[in-house]
């Protein structure tokens, strides 16, 4: 498959692994809320979790998450960390959503292009193979997305 202007993005299709992000076009935003409708088509593309260390970690320098405090709540503890990466990123909104590999997300037909976006500029900083890689994949996705109407989701296994 090649996106529409790109180049050959045959490596980007590097299999299915535990711990991935699988990436689909759906129709309806409410995909994740309601399973029973079949309105998704996965696009054989994986954000696997070495894409995401190597985006987040070695390109965009976000932190590592904080230690649980003993006797703490898991949520507060799972959100104060979600909002550290977020805040690690304030320029970047759209891929600071994607804070754990285990989590599904789902970027509107609105949001798409501005992920799209982020993406780009992203890359025009980048020299990380690795990263790089991972960004091509979201650029891919999104450009997959928005030339079909779609929404697109990131679902976990």
């Amino acid at each position: 498959m090649t996106a529409p202007g790109s180049q050959n993005n045959s490596d980007l299709f590097d299999g299915f692994r535990n711990g991935s992000l699988h990436i689909h076009l759906v129709s309806q935003p409410d995909y994740f809320f309601n399973e029973e409708t079949q309105d998704a088509r996965y696009i054989e593309l994986d954000f696997h979790a070495g894409d995401w260390e190597a985006l987040f970690f070695n390109a965009l320098h976000c932190p590592a998450r904080d230690e649980y405090e003993t006797g703490e709540d898991i949520t507060e503890y799972h959100e104060r960390n979600r909002r550290k990466f977020a805040q690690s990123i304030p320029t970047n909104p759209m891929l600071g959503r994607i804070f754990d590999m285990y989590e599904d997300y789902l970027y509107t037909l609105d949001e798409v292009p501005r992920l799209r976006v982020e993406c780009l500029k992203v890359m025009a900083t980048v020299r990380d193979s690795e990263a790089l890689k991972a960004l091509r994949k979201l650029v891919f996705a999104c450009d997959q997305a928005s030339s079909g109407g779609f929404h697109l989701a990131f679902t976990c296994d």
